[in-house]
């Protein structure tokens, strides 16, 4: 009974292991090949009182492949900045996804 659970179940097992070790094996990185509208990345500098976000998407969409693309620059007064709002977009009805 043992041997054919094992036949069973070992090259199940050995998929896992690959899928993972090949999952785990891959490093986050900014330098892949990105569609021109998540092509630039948002940044932030920050001096003394004033926080300066330099890139920030605002673009015009016709449709999902149609897009005018725009970025611009905000600075901003830390001292003056009384709270921050934090919105998720969930990607499907399963609200375990989504991105902010």
């Amino acid at each position: 009974m043992l041997l054919p659970t094992l036949l069973i179940l070992s090259p199940l097992m050995v998929f896992f292991v690959v899928f993972f070790a090949y999952l785990f094996s891959k490093k986050p990185s900014n330098n892949r090949d990105w569609s021109p509208d998540q092509n630039i990345l948002a940044f932030a500098e920050i001096n003394e009182n004033t926080a300066t976000i330099h890139n920030i998407r605002n673009f015009t969409y016709s449709s999902a492949d149609k897009y005018d693309i725009a970025y611009y620059d905000k600075s901003y007064n830390l001292n003056k900045i009384s709270g921050v709002s934090f919105v998720i977009e969930l990607f499907s009805k399963w609200e375990a996804t989504g991105h902010t």
